[in-house]
């Protein structure tokens, strides 16, 4: 029986990941519509003062969640894994109510204070905005931990239902709210009006994944207790300190980042009304940042995500097993395929950003400034995810928290420094998140290798990867020249399949030929 579960839990890695991409990517495809139609229907403005409430609740969610989701994921895991059913419940329970408590205290927080965030993030307006995302803090923060229940014990099909369930009531709420704004007056009152409406729309869609997430606890509940005397049974005050050991480290980095990210907002537009430009322009260049380039190069971070939330529990086994060879090589593999993937994600953004940004954003195309340099960001993100996915694994979260200070100090710094400077615009503050995020990436990767002797191979990526990438970019050029008289959408989705099918078909000959000589990771065994 123990040896059916290893092999399931192994070969359960691509499956979660693949289960948890698709939920992600489905998600990405309703924000993206959803941004593009609200951008078209509100303007810049609207947006620029929603995106000025967002790193409120991002920061409201990783404040209260205390780093309880990962804790509570990998723990339950490992008290699955000892066959004592009993004690993962009462770390459910456990994390239940400090979330509870932390993520009340939070909301009201929040909607208590929201007039003076407002004025620090640099726009009174944004206060009516704030409130009405406060309430999403605490079902938000709630919804986390669901979520995590269902991925230690699991069932990471069922986590990808709940994620899809939340998208598409947050977004079916945000464009009713923002389709009863269309024909409005313009003006600052009506964009934060059209703002606050869809701030509700988040803790909608917690709502919706939280019930989700009870009716498949309720239908397909965790299996049956273990056996007298199998494995080390939990006591009664263990739950809380485990809970808290594990998610603390977690939670600052999370803290960390989430704060950095608020200051950011509000440093580019202090910096670019310094630069002499009108509160109107200010926040507009804001939302093209946040609400359309930002979302644009974060989107393929959604697979790197789930292969993150996939592999915690696997490398947490063989850890725990003193299977380290395992684990080097998993972690290894993960590397390679997350590299392999964003590389050439980061390719085509920067090199169609314009024309993407034309066709998505017809209203904002001065959104691919900030794109054309963002794009650049998946990679350091992506390998963020591999090398947060190993801390956790291996029980030393608190490694990561050195590197995330030190990136997000560069970060911030370099986007008070660069952003209206030099003539960059808002092009300053996406040089000084890329530059922010690589150093983050590199310092983690570096701890993770001291712990676990994991590196990335970058021989082998550059053998591989480095001609695809040449050859995605020749013949997306060589597509989009062709078609010169052809409608945008048309030029842009020839580039996009010939870049595509470019690197998959150079990729994919010099993998299978280069595996004779180098030591290439292939994908069944992640």
């Amino acid at each position: 029986m123990r040896e059916r579960h290893g092999r399931s839990a192994r070969h359960s890695v691509a499956g979660g990941a693949a289960a948890l991409a698709a939920a992600g990517l489905l998600a990405k495809l309703l924000s993206a519509v959803y941004r593009v139609l609200v951008a078209q229907w509100l303007g810049a403005e609207a947006v620029g003062l929603y995106e000025m409430a967002a790193p409120v609740l991002a920061t409201g969610i990783s404040i209260c969640g205390m780093g309880l989701p990962v804790a509570t994921s990998a723990l339950v895991a490992a008290a699955l894994g000892r066959g004592d059913v009993p004690g993962a419940r009462r770390l459910l329970t456990a994390a239940r109510r400090l979330l509870l408590l932390a993520g009340t205290v939070g909301a009201a927080t929040v909607f208590a204070f929201a007039p003076r965030l407002a004025v620090a993030v640099g726009n009174p307006a944004a206060a009516g905005p704030m409130r009405a995302i406060a309430p999403a803090i605490l079902v938000a923060t709630l919804l986390a931990g669901e979520k995590a229940w269902l991925q230690g014990s699991g069932r990471i099909a069922a986590s990808a239902a709940v994620v899809s369930a939340e998208q598409l009531a947050r977004v079916g709420a945000a464009l009713a709210a923002a389709a009863a704004f269309i024909g409005r007056s313009g003006g600052e009152v009506a964009a934060a009006g059209a703002a606050g409406a869809i701030a509700w729309a988040p803790a909608i869609g917690a709502t919706g994944g939280i019930a989700v997430s009870a009716l498949t606890d309720r239908l397909a509940p965790v299996g049956p207790a273990a056996r007298p005397g199998q494995g080390r049974r939990w006591d009664p005050g263990d739950e809380g300190p485990d809970l808290l050991r594990v998610g603390l480290p977690n939670w600052a980095a999370g803290v960390v980042s989430s704060v950095t990210t608020a200051l950011d907002a509000a440093f580019v537009v202090w910096r670019l009304r310094s630069a002499g430009l009108g509160d109107y322009t200010a926040t507009a260049w804001l939302g093209e940042l946040n609400g359309m380039a930002i979302p644009l190069a974060a989107g393929p971070a959604v697979l790197f995500g789930a292969l993150g939330s996939a592999l915690i529990p696997n490398l947490a086994a063989d850890w725990a097993r003193g299977r380290l060879g395992t684990v080097r090589r998993r972690g290894a593999a993960a590397y390679f395929w997350t590299l392999s993937m964003a590389a050439p994600c980061a390719v085509i953004l920067w090199q169609m950003a314009e024309p993407i940004c034309r066709l998505i954003f017809p209203r904002n195309p001065g959104a691919a400034l900030p794109l054309g340099i963002l794009a650049f960001a998946g990679v350091p993100l992506g390998l963020g995810y591999v090398a947060g996915a190993l801390a956790n694994a291996v029980g030393q979260p608190g490694r990561l928290l050195p590197g995330v200070m030190c990136g997000s100090a560069v970060k911030s710094a370099l986007v008070l420094a660069l952003t209206g400077s030099y003539g960059l615009g808002v092009r300053g503050a996406a040089l000084g998140i890329v530059a922010g995020q690589a150093l983050s990436a590199g310092l983690n990767m570096r701890a993770v290798s001291a712990v676990t002797g994991c590196r990335a191979p970058w021989a082998a990526l550059v053998v591989v990867a480095g001609p695809a990438l040449g050859a995605q970019a020749l013949a997306a050029q060589v597509a989009w020249s062709a078609l010169p008289g052809a409608q945008l959408a048309m030029r842009v989705g020839a580039a996009g399949a010939a870049a595509a099918a470019a690197y998959v078909g150079t990729f994919a000959a010099l993998f299978f030929l280069g595996r004779r000589w180098l030591d290439l990771p292939a994908w069944p065994r992640l």
